[in-house]
């Protein structure tokens, strides 16, 4: 069992088979963190975590969300892996005294990697195709992206190019995603574009952190800035 603290996120791994390198810190969050790394698991993972965000909308509403994710991991360690994730939230509007909780979509995905199974590649590339199927849109409590206004059970899906590069204990890497909603919401965006930069510091074989930087506010929302 090994405890990582990626920031302000602190996830408690339920591990087997873990290298040290494997940079772990967000495979909790699987679907809810933006930038993933290209790295494939070795073995399997159950892991839980926690996150607490502040929020404020477009006409300056304001509050907060608890999510409690639990995902599923596994991965033969060189060229693919499966994913499954849900996670439990809570929200609540201060300005208008409002909550819901409940839980959230099942997100099912994995990643097949192209490059890097060896140590001499110049880099890490895979490709990550995913699946979200909805189940409480209507309550607010659906894939944790604060702005989104959808609140139809719409399936959304998508795909992300990954890339990595190392540097003893650095590793940087980079997200271009595409993602698609299946809806008739007229003020919601079909498809959208994202890009994620994200850097990794090792600490120690027990600690890791993790910075990263994201193109997206409101996922595909049109009508929203």
């Amino acid at each position: 069992m090994k405890k990582i603290i990626a920031l302000t996120i602190a996830v408690l791994l339920i591990a087997s088979g873990a290298m040290a390198d494997e940079m772990l810190a967000l495979y909790g969050l699987k679907g809810y963190a933006y930038t993933y790394s290209p790295l494939i698991v070795q073995g399997a993972y159950i892991q839980t975590g926690g996150i607490y965000s502040l929020f404020s909308s477009i006409d300056n509403q304001e509050g907060y969300t608890w999510a409690v994710p639990l995902s599923l991991t596994y991965g033969n360690g060189k060229w693919w892996e499966a994913s499954i994730a849900t996670h439990w939230e809570y929200w609540e509007n201060t300005d208008f005294d409002v909550n819901e909780s409940g839980m959230g979509d099942v997100f099912a995905g994995g990643k097949l990697r192209l490059i890097g199974s060896s140590e001499s590649a110049p880099l890490d590339l895979s490709l990550m195709p995913y699946i979200l199927i909805p189940v409480n849109h209507d309550k607010s409590v659906g894939d944790l992206y604060p702005f989104n206004t959808i609140t139809e059970n719409d399936m959304s899906y998508g795909i992300n190019l990954l890339l990595g590069k190392r540097w003893e204990r650095f590793y940087l890497s980079a997200n271009i995603g595409i993602n698609y909603v299946d809806t008739d919401v007229t003020y919601s965006k079909d498809s959208s574009l994202f890009l994620g930069l994200a850097l990794e510091y090792q600490i120690s074989e027990s600690w890791d952190s993790y910075i990263e930087f994201v193109n997206i506010e409101n996922k595909n929302c049109s009508s929203c800035s």
